[in-house]
């Protein structure tokens, strides 16, 4: 899902909106509540390796992303040279070329997700109607992002099914018992294992082809 989000969500938001970095970044439900960037275009240079932030009412954590994904609304940085909330990145922020930043809430179904984050080289860059513009995006981003999860979610599981009847399978052929899956109702043999045929004596077309059901059962 990172890689997707890397070649559209942020890229769009750059390349048509001017703007210097756009970055997402999932809220982690871990003791730290961490902040884990997953998603990123533009002018970066190593900045999101410096961040270290936290959605916690902390330090590093009442910035406009921690202060976004923990109150669920945007916050901006008008003017990162002077906004005492940014004090944690300013320095790497301004070796950049940052001038002033808003994070967005990405909140699908009522679950956070974590913030869509914007920067821009001049300040108080984010008027009322960009604001407006840039929550709908990341409204639609959340559900894109809610979309790829539950993907995910359904390959793994399909995966973990599919590896599950494998190792069942290799069991079955391998055991030293002889064994059979067979339907009492329709009386067909649906499958054997290579040690009933051994045992037996029939092949395993003749064990499907169920011309042996009374012999066996004897």
């Amino acid at each position: 899902p990172a890689e997707g989000l890397r070649a559209v969500s942020p890229r769009i938001i750059v390349d048509t909106g001017g703007y210097r970095l756009a970055w997402v970044g999932f809220a982690e439900h871990d003791e730290a509540k961490a902040v884990r960037p997953v998603a990123w275009i533009g002018f970066e240079e190593g900045y999101l390796d410096t961040l270290q932030l936290t959605w916690a009412d902390a330090e590093r954590g009442r910035g406009p992303t921690g202060t976004a994904i923990r109150t669920g609304q945007p916050v901006a940085a008008r003017d990162i040279p002077t906004d005492p909330r940014f004090i944690p990145w300013r320095d790497e922020a301004l070796k950049r070329g940052y001038a002033s930043s808003i994070a967005l809430p990405l909140i699908a179904n009522g679950h956070m997700l974590g913030a869509l984050n914007i920067y821009a080289s001049e300040p108080d860059a984010f008027d009322a109607d960009e604001v407006n513009l840039l929550t709908e995006m990341a409204l639609d981003l959340a559900y894109g992002l809610t979309t790829l999860r539950t993907r995910a979610a359904r390959d793994r599981v399909e995966q973990n099914l599919r590896d599950l009847a494998e190792q069942y399978q290799l069991l079955f052929e391998s055991n030293p018992l002889p064994m059979w899956i067979y339907d009492r109702e329709a009386l067909t043999f649906l499958t054997v294992n290579n040690a009933a045929v051994d045992h037996y004596g029939y092949s395993r077309d003749e064990f499907l082809s169920n011309m042996i059901i009374k012999a066996v059962e004897e």
